[in-house]
């Protein structure tokens, strides 16, 4: 008879919801994975030194950090400069 180990489980699966990323104002929450691919940035590893540096809104579950599409968007909104005449 095998015994099979238990698998670990986790609270909110890599897929889990499946969004619609193009959408903004929208409150859902995005894994560091995706934020990445939101923010259009090179690799997780700069996402988490924007984490570290509190450039970006983070929320931490645990050892997990997500991220809010709106809080996103007004990050992206309050970086905008102004054309110079």
């Amino acid at each position: 008879m095998k015994i099979e180990p238990k698998k670990q489980q986790t609270y909110l699966p890599k897929n889990f919801p499946n969004r619609d990323l193009k959408t903004s104002g929208d409150s859902s929450w995005l894994t560091a994975e995706e934020a990445t691919a939101y923010l259009k940035l090179s690799s997780v590893c700069s996402l988490r030194n924007f984490v570290y540096e509190k450039r970006v809104p983070y929320y931490k579950l645990g050892r997990l950090l997500r991220f809010k599409v709106s809080e996103l968007d007004q990050l992206i909104e309050s970086t905008k400069i102004e054309r110079r005449l």
